[in-house]
């Protein structure tokens, strides 16, 4: 599977990790998982890392999925074949005041959900 996630209930966070190409069947199942989760609440935040993602093969369910989505705030961190389309991601969920933002590092996504860095945790 491209989706990967590991719920923090103590960081009250969400991490995501995709990699390679990722279909709308992926996307979707990993939203059913992680909503019927037994730790999942939707006041959590996420950290999606999208530096390995190759391809998003249908950016329409994408976009449906931001419009939607079940978190307080997301900070997507993007490499550069995925920054524009987590531009779009970002968008698409209504921006920063929509409670996504979009970084080029870890360190910098951490730090906007108030997370400690990697190295301090």
């Amino acid at each position: 599977m491209a989706i990967e996630f590991k719920i923090d209930t103590e960081a009250r966070v969400v991490f995501l990790t995709a990699r390679g190409n990722v279909s709308p069947e992926e996307f979707q199942e990993y939203r059913s998982k992680l909503t019927s989760h037994p730790d999942f609440n939707k006041e959590f935040s996420e950290l999606v890392d999208y530096r390995e993602v190759t391809m998003v093969r249908d950016a329409d369910h994408v976009r449906r999925v931001a419009q939607t989505r079940p978190f307080a705030r997301v900070a997507i961190v993007a490499g550069e074949k995925t920054y524009g389309f987590a531009r779009m991601v970002q968008g698409w969920a209504g921006g920063e005041e929509g409670g996504v933002s979009v970084f080029r590092d870890m360190a910098s996504a951490r730090e906007w959900l108030g997370l400690p860095n990697e190295d301090d945790s």
